[in-house]
Order: C-alpha cells, then structure tokens, then sequence
C-alpha cells in the first residue's frame, strides 16, 4: 500500500509493501512519475508512465518471448485416440462404478459418434449432455467431439429453469440424457474413428456463466483454443504416463475443461470425485473457486507446498486454489501463439 499526504513540510509517503525490492521498485516508479509532472505539468495524468524505458523493454519483450512451435494435432480428439493405441489397457477414467481403460473408452465414443452423425449432427453444431457425474458422461464428451460438433454441459443438479434457459439460448440440434446416450451408444455399429476431418478455428464446447453479474452468457470455445491451453498446461506442470488426476469441478464449470482433457491426452487416469464426497469438499458452491482435497489422487496441478498443508484429521476438506476457467484463458492463450489481439503497447 502506498500512501501519500501533504504537510508543511511538503509531501510524505508511506509504503507497506512485503519486500525490500518491491519497496525500492515502487519507490522508482514515484519518482519516475513525479520527474514527468515536473518536467511539464501540463501532462495528462493518461499520458504519464510508471515504468522507465528499460523496465518497459524488459515486460513488453524480454518476458514476453513466449513463441513456440504450432502444435501438430489440432484437436484433443486425435490425442486421445493415439494415447487408446500406445496405452490400450491402460486406466483413462475411475467413476464410482465403472472404469474405462483407453481402448473401452475410445470404442465406446466412437460407437456413439456414428449414431449422432447417421442423426445430422455436423461439426459446429451444439449437443447438449444432460447427464450424470460417470465414466460414460466422458465418453459422451468425447463421442460429441468425434462429430465435429461442440458439447454443451446440462448438469442435471442445475435449476431446471437455469437449464431451460441454456438449452433455449444455444439452441442444441440434440439433448441427451444418461438413458438417451445408452440408447445411442447401443446403435452403435462401428468400433473405429467416423474420421470427421475439424479445423481448429471449430467450437469444441459451449458452457454458460454463472451469471452473477445478469443473465448468464454461453461462452463458445474453439478447439485450437483447447490445444493451446492444454499445451502451454503441460508445459507448465508437466505429465507422466499414469499419473492421476481428480475432475473436482462440474463439467458446467469451465474449469472441468483443464481437469478433463490434460491426463487423457498425456495418458494419465481421470478419477471422477463422486457427488457425495464433492458436496462435502466444496460446502456453499463459490463460482470459480475448487477445493483440493487430501484423500484424492493429486497431480502436478497441484502444488506439493498444498499437498503437504492439507488438514489430515479433515482429509475431505482442503485449502481453496483460485483459478481461471479456460473459457477467459484459452482464448487468452490462442491468441498470444497466433498473435491475433496482440497490443504490446498497452501496459502502464
């Protein structure tokens, strides 16, 4: 904190900031600010910059070299069926009640893609998932996938009015419960890839906001925009074959998107955290917050400084990690490896 007043002796300043650095660096960025108000005090305040020439070049460029070579696979899709080849009978998801190796889980995906495209559905078109927390649900997501269509999450222990409100405004050429999705998958006649050729600039989901500040929006998200995020993810936090992971969040939440897709396309297990253990965990559902628990297989996401500071007597109860959904980072991160938006001059 920085507080500044005028007394008869002139001006006086009070900094509270954590570190000697960040005391000296503040301190720089003062009198870089009044040596421009001195030098002409008719400057708009709009026109004055905290930062010097160097500390400037050293944001806008040193720390911005953050290019990287264009992934291959454009799509999770392909990522996940290549990890059902190298890892046929290895674990992808752990639901309460059932678990799917790699090659049940792309089987049973492609087994309900042909059915949903034999029923018109095209790539950018919506598919609504009303269904339960199961290993079948991420089947589903990822047989939505395989059309080319994008996914739109109903978690059923939504209002139904919420509900009806998202399926009106997106306007789905279908909406599937867990029975219907049984239906279609039992159609199914083909154990391999229906082959739907997508470009990345294709809606891969749409999820809604909360709507805490008005009428929830839907935020469609393209499937470059996907990869990009799970790459820079990886990158980040690193993948090891078979590591778990924990999908905590409602797959109507936008965070589901980062705890869905980085372990089964790096060949990790998913594990579903079962409703009951969630309502225990979370306790008032608080949008854009997860809590990390201690008695669920951790990953890389989490920090090992958090992993060891977990209550054990309350081993369902963690501290809270506070995170942007992909919805805001993904587009953030699709546009800075394509350099659309970019604006290097904006910064104080």
């Amino acid at each position: 904190m920085v507080a500044v007043c005028e007394d008869c002796f002139g001006l006086s300043g009070n900094l509270r900031p954590r570190t000697a650095a960040t005391i000296t660096r503040l301190a720089e960025h003062f009198v870089h600010l009044l040596g421009q108000v001195a030098a002409d005090a008719s400057t708009p305040v709009g026109a004055l910059r905290l930062l010097d020439a160097d500390e400037r070049h050293r944001l806008l460029v040193e720390w911005n070299r953050t290019a990287r070579p264009r992934t291959q696979s454009a799509d999770v899709v392909s990522r996940i069926g290549a990890q059902a080849l190298q890892r046929t009978d290895s674990l992808a998801v752990a639901g309460e009640d059932e678990r799917l190796d790699y090659a049940t889980l792309e089987r049973r995906a492609n087994r309900l893609a042909h059915p949903l495209i034999a029923r018109g559905v095209r790539p950018d078109q919506v598919v609504g998932l009303r269904a339960g927390r199961s290993a079948g649900l991420i089947a589903a997501i990822l047989g939505v996938l395989k059309t080319g269509a994008a996914y739109l999450p109903l978690d059923p222990a939504l209002p139904p009015e919420r509900l009806a409100g998202m399926v009106a405004d997106a306007a789905p050429a279908l909406v599937l419960g867990d029975d219907d999705l049984a239906a279609v998958e039992a159609e199914g006649r083909h154990d391999d890839p229906p082959g739907v050729v997508v470009h990345p600039a294709n809606l891969a989901y749409v999820i809604y906001t909360s709507g805490s500040t008005g009428r929830p929006k839907g935020v469609a998200v393209a499937r470059g925009g996907v990869v990009n995020l799970l790459a820079d993810w990886v990158s980040r936090v690193g993948a090891a074959p078979g590591e778990p992971a924990a999908l905590w969040s409602s797959v109507g939440f936008d965070v589901s998107v980062q705890e869905i897709f980085p372990p089964l396309t790096t060949s990790g297990a998913l594990h579903l955290v079962p409703e009951k253990l969630r309502g225990v965990a979370f306790g008032p559902a608080i949008a854009g917050t997860v809590a990390l628990p201690t008695a669920w297989p951790p990953s890389r996401a989490v920090p090992r400084r958090i992993v060891f500071s977990w209550p054990r007597k309350r081993e369902h109860r963690g501290g809270e990690h506070r995170r942007a959904g992909p919805s805001a980072s993904s587009g953030l991160v699709f546009a800075a490896a394509t350099g659309i938006g970019s604006r290097p001059d904006r910064c104080p």
